[in-house]
């Protein structure tokens, strides 16, 4: 049988900032010293006590694409120059079952829809002198049609359609707009990186203009277009989209360009056709596992999800993707380590893993400075918590009370490692008017805890604490701030 599995703890030491407590029968020290912020207090020092504490480092080891988009089969554009109650939409050809029907148009101002053929869904009505709606269904067979009825009187219409096929059916297309402008706005439709289809669309009134310009990135305009006489150019209409393939979690199209009038912009994203990776998590743990799925060609994350109380997780990957699925949590490996998916067409589900308790091994290093430390047998990662050095408090050259120095930054971070030493450094409180010491590991652009600041001589009010803005790491806390002098003693620091 294979070895068990070790986590492992290294904790290193450093000193708090020096607090001269010269004429003061006692003061008070405070320091954040873990992520969620707790502060310790000593009370009761004596005059010129030097107090230290834990700061530093905690480190703990753990051994441990093909997807496909939507597909525009064809789109079809329809006018009617006559003004209607009711207008009946010529759709794309070759219409297949559980394809995505879209249509979008444009009616005069005043004119509302009133009632369409059952089974179509509202997307946007957007109002601007004109009113621009889109409307989709899901296509029941071959033979599809689309009528509106219209109130507040008859107008003419202008109308794009598309037949989508590949989509994930199980979703609502989502949709922003801009009622009154010419730049589709921003869309994020919340289901993340995964391949969809974007539109972005435009309509106006007086169609004596045209669109003379199409968003950047977006390609294959499509679009319908009344042809006025010289009059009742108001009564006319254009309604054009754009098309863009993407995997982005979001999109911002750039602008439209046309002279027409009331323009009304919109952007609309479709996502392509999913699958989805189900299991359970049992043994030492199983609640509250990390499972993430990374695609075998570029390492990125396709998606991620945590178990829930009974250790179930659900993932949802785009079709036609290769990936692995893998769990973790800190302190326990898995069997097996992942599970590979290939060009995934069907739903997958069933993929369980075992999850084992590791080892803890700690060793503590309490001098400050700089060192390296040698990586383990075995150690492919490590969790490193850091905090920075303590601010001094003030001195004080006559009778009186002095402020609090700032407590350590903390600064923590998951890190891949490899066999070899890594440099770090514990920062040392102060004993001056400086700020403590910086903390970090490897270098100051991986881990970062930032010292806290030191109060002035015959100072009053306490300081701030290492900033967290100032910090490297995934998880960042500033340290607590010195308090202020009081009558009877100085501040904590």
């Amino acid at each position: 049988m294979p070895a068990k599995p070790t986590r492992y703890s290294f904790f290193l030491q450093a000193s708090l900032g020096v607090r001269d407590a010269l004429y003061l029968p006692f003061f008070e020290r405070k320091h954040f010293v873990s992520n969620e912020n707790p502060s310790i207090t000593k009370n009761n020092f004596v005059s010129k006590l030097i107090s230290s504490f834990l700061l530093g480092f905690i480190f703990l080891f753990s051994i441990q694409t093909n997807a496909q988009s939507p597909i525009i089969q064809n789109t079809r554009s329809y006018i009617d120059g006559t003004e209607r109650s009711s207008h009946t939409i010529s759709l794309p050809t070759g219409i297949q079952a559980g394809d995505l029907i879209l249509v979008s148009f444009r009616i005069r101002s005043g004119r509302a829809v009133s009632s369409f053929t059952s089974g179509w869904t509202e997307l946007l009505n957007a109002d601007n002198n004109g009113r621009t709606y889109v409307y989709y269904r899901t296509a029941q067979s071959s033979s599809e049609s689309f009528i509106i009825s219209l109130s507040g009187g008859s107008s003419r219409i202008a109308a794009v359609s598309y037949r989508i096929s590949n989509w994930n059916s199980g979703d609502t297309p989502q949709v922003a707009v801009t009622a009154d402008g010419e730049d589709p706005p921003s869309l994020n439709p919340g289901w993340g990186a995964f391949p969809s289809l974007y539109l972005a669309g435009l309509s106006f009134r007086e169609s004596g203009n045209e669109i003379t310009g199409i968003p950047s990135d977006f390609t294959d305009l499509v679009i319908a277009q009344n042809t006025p006489g010289s009059s009742n150019l108001d009564r006319f209409f254009v309604v054009g989209l754009v098309q863009k393939f993407s995997s982005a979690a979001s999109e911002d199209p750039s602008t439209f360009s046309t002279g027409g009038a009331d323009p009304t912009s919109f952007t609309i994203a479709i996502r392509g056709p999913v699958n989805t990776v189900s299991g359970r998590v049992t043994g030492s743990i199983s609640s509250g596992v990390s499972v993430r799925a990374i695609d075998s060609a570029n390492g990125n994350e396709l998606a991620t999800t945590t178990t829930n109380g009974s250790g179930d997780y659900t993932l949802t990957v785009p079709s036609g993707a290769s990936f692995r699925v893998e769990p973790s949590v800190f302190g326990h490996s898995f069997d097996p380590v992942s599970r590979t998916f290939s060009s995934i067409s069907t739903n997958q589900t069933g993929q369980n893993f075992t999850s084992t308790a590791l080892t803890l091994v700690t060793q503590t290093i309490t001098d400050t400075g700089s060192g390296s430390f040698t990586v383990p047998t075995g150690v492919t990662s490590l969790r490193v918590e850091a905090w920075g050095g303590g601010g001094r408090g003030s001195t004080r050259s006559s009778n009186g009370v002095g402020g609090g120095g700032g407590g350590g930054a903390y600064s923590a971070s998951v890190l891949s490692v490899t066999s070899g030493s890594i440099s770090y450094s514990v920062g040392a409180g102060s004993t001056t008017t400086s700020a403590g010491g910086d903390t970090w590991f490897d270098d100051t652009n991986t881990l970062l805890a930032k010292g806290g600041n030191s109060v002035a001589d015959n100072t009053t009010n306490g300081v701030t604490g290492g900033q967290s803005s100032q910090g490297r790491g995934q998880v960042l806390f500033s340290g607590g701030t010195g308090a202020n002098g009081a009558s009877s003693r100085g501040g904590g620091g």
